[in-house]
């Protein structure tokens, strides 16, 4: 069985996004969930102060003991980007905060041109909670930019498969 959000995590780990703190957590939900293996219950019993590489070595390990290949290093702003995205999608992260955390990520990333639209939606919608106008994304009002979000999501979604997907 495939630890649940594995290739997401490794992404935030390799974007500086999740902390060593962020991984121990994952191992917990993940060992609650009928996921066990040798490294993933030390990694789960870790406890601060962590030392950030032995956290990496034994997030390594588990994919050795899983059999699992990690996935290239060009595609973890998209496996980060999906996860978000699929988080605010089942209503567990409020719409601003994700794309806040993805503007961020642009703006971190030297302005990583497969983020750019989140950045401005981000605006967009960051604009319209003070004023009745935006200027950053087209015919996106107070009236429809949660919805111009949504498709815009669903869009990119459709695009970038989630890990969990065929």
């Amino acid at each position: 069985m495939l630890p649940p959000h594995i290739h997401e995590v490794h992404a935030g780990m390799a974007l500086g996004l999740v902390s060593a703190d962020g991984v121990v957590g994952w191992a917990g939900n993940v060992l609650s969930q009928d996921c066990d293996t040798k490294s993933l219950r030390i990694l789960a019993g870790l406890e601060p102060p962590l030392d950030h590489n032995e956290v990496q070595q034994l997030f390594a390990l588990v994919f050795k003991e899983q059999g699992i290949q990690t996935r290239p290093s060009d595609q973890h702003v998209a496996l980060y980007t999906t996860s978000l995205l699929e988080e605010m999608r089942q209503g567990k992260l409020a719409r601003k905060e994700t794309l806040r955390r993805l503007a961020d990520l642009h703006l971190a990333r030297h302005y990583d041109d497969q983020l750019r639209d989140f950045y401005l939606l981000y605006h967009a919608k960051w604009d319209l909670e003070s004023e009745p106008v935006q200027w950053y994304w087209a015919n996106a009002d107070r009236s429809n930019i949660d919805r111009v979000i949504d498709e815009y999501a669903a869009s990119w979604l459709g695009r970038h498969p989630s890990e969990s997907s065929p």
